[in-house]
This record gives C-alpha cells, sequence and structure tokens, in this order.
C-alpha cells in the first residue's frame, strides 16, 4: 500500500510542476525549462502512468459525480486531462483515444444570459489534449474550439491509430509511435506511403570471366604483444632463480 501511495504522490508532484510551467509555453525561463523537462521525463518513464490517469479518471466519475459532486468531478478530470497532454507517451495516447467515445457528461445547450460555461465532455476534453500534443493532427484547427463535429473526424483517425495502420509523432519529436505493430496489409502504413527514393537501375548481366580470388597478404609479426610477452617470460625466469636461492639460503629442501 505504501508504496502505492508514494508512487501517487510522485505523480501529483511532477504533474503539478507540469501543468504550472506548461502554461508559459515557449516563454519558459532555462531554470522553469529544466524543471519542466525533468518532471516530463519522470512521468513519461513511470511504470503503466496511462493505465494510473485512465483509472483516476473513471475512480472520481464513481466516486465524485454520481454522489452529486459534479463539481468536483469536472475540477479533477480537467486536472488529469490537461496533465496528459504534457505526457509523450504511446499509452497516454491510447487512454485519450479510447475517452473520444465518452459523451456522457455533454453539458445543456446555453441558456439565454448565462455568463459561464459548463465543462464538456471527455471526448471534447481527450480531443484537445490530443491536438495540443501531437504533429500533425487531423483536424487542422486550434484545439480549444474543438467541437463534437471535430471529435468525429479524431474518432476516424484513433481507429486507425487502433488498428496498427497509422502511426503518430509528438511534438518535438520525429519518432512515429504505434499503438500496435503495423499490419501486413500489401501497403505500407499511411505516414509511408509516399515513395522516398526511386529504385536502384537494373544493370546489364555480361559473360566476363570470374575474378580471381585475392591471396590476402601476410601480415607481419605483431611487435609490440611479443616484446611485452618476451618481458614477462625473462621476469618470471629471473624470480624462479632468485626463489631457488633463497630458498636453498634457508635450508628447505
Amino acid at each position: 500500500m505504501w508504496r502505492s501511495l508514494e508512487k501517487e504522490k510522485k505523480i501529483e508532484k511532477f504533474s503539478s510542476s507540469l501543468r504550472t510551467l506548461g502554461r508559459y509555453g515557449e516563454n519558459m525561463s532555462e531554470d522553469q525549462k529544466m524543471i519542466y523537462d525533468m518532471a516530463r521525463e519522470e512521468l513519461t518513464s513511470t511504470l503503466e502512468i496511462d493505465v494510473f490517469f485512465e483509472n483516476k479518471i473513471k475512480e472520481i466519475k464513481l466516486s465524485m459525480r454520481e454522489r452529486g459532486r459534479k463539481g468536483d468531478y469536472d475540477l479533477y478530470r480537467e486536472i488529469y486531462f490537461a496533465t496528459m497532454r504534457h505526457i509523450p507517451h504511446p499509452g497516454i495516447v491510447r487512454v485519450l483515444g479510447e475517452f473520444l467515445n465518452d459523451d456522457e457528461d455533454r453539458p445543456p445547450p446555453l441558456e439565454p444570459g448565462q455568463d459561464y460555461v459548463d465543462s464538456p465532455a471527455n471526448n471534447i476534453m481527450a480531443a484537445v489534449a490530443l491536438g495540443q500534443m501531437l504533429e500533425k493532427p487531423p483536424v487542422p484547427k486550434e484545439p480549444m474550439i474543438y467541437s463534437h463535429d471535430d471529435v468525429e473526424t479524431w474518432k476516424l483517425w484513433y481507429a486507425q491509430v487502433k488498428a496498427g495502420t497509422r502511426g503518430f509523432q509528438f511534438k518535438g519529436d520525429s519518432t512515429v509511435h504505434y499503438l500496435t505493430k503495423p499490419k501486413e496489409t500489401g501497403r505500407p502504413p499511411v505516414e509511408e506511403s509516399r515513395v522516398t527514393s526511386a529504385p536502384p537501375p537494373i544493370r546489364e548481366q555480361k559473360n566476363e570471366p570470374p575474378a580471381k580470388a585475392e591471396v590476402p597478404a601476410e601480415r607481419p609479426f605483431p611487435l609490440v604483444p611479443t616484446l611485452i610477452a618476451s618481458a614477462l617470460l625473462l621476469l618470471s625466469a629471473g624470480w624462479l632463480i632468485v626463489s631457488k636461492r633463497r630458498t636453498a639460503l634457508r635450508g628447505f629442501p
């Protein structure tokens, strides 16, 4: 139990740093960027970090929302989704992709004169996080203004990712990640469908006599190892002679 609590405290600590410093974006100072990178690396390397956030959102949905504490539920799920967008981990993409289907908490339409906005459904929050963390998102618009129609586009994207026919890249990273191993479909994945180079030209075969095998030249005997071995041999012989003389002087047989 203590290990679980220790792990949770660690995650909460680094998550807070990510959310706080992440708001500065490119305006972070060098010290802030160092702390931000360290926190992100720690969370990315944490075992089953994706399962942690997935379970947390499901737990608060049961413990808060269903007991009438929707305000607390909205607060915490916003925190968790806002944290996940800073963690470049393929498992986090899986969690966000699965939440694209969760529109249970869709807020009611705005009423006339309403001066506040309810928290969006989980599928909107998941799409926003994906749009903020990935290169070349399928919806080329500001993530903070995503609509439910945009979520449908993200669902189609995630279906390809989940099937292993499409990869994805995190911002600032050229590595293409896959949730599952690309399937053998007879054609390359989506990102690799373009021809990058021409095939090599076919050379005409000529009837030429086979080339003669080259006899490797004799290598000179290594001089340095030989000198070292000779020196060690002389030292051993000298030590043996001295040892026998000392034994004779002491009267041992």
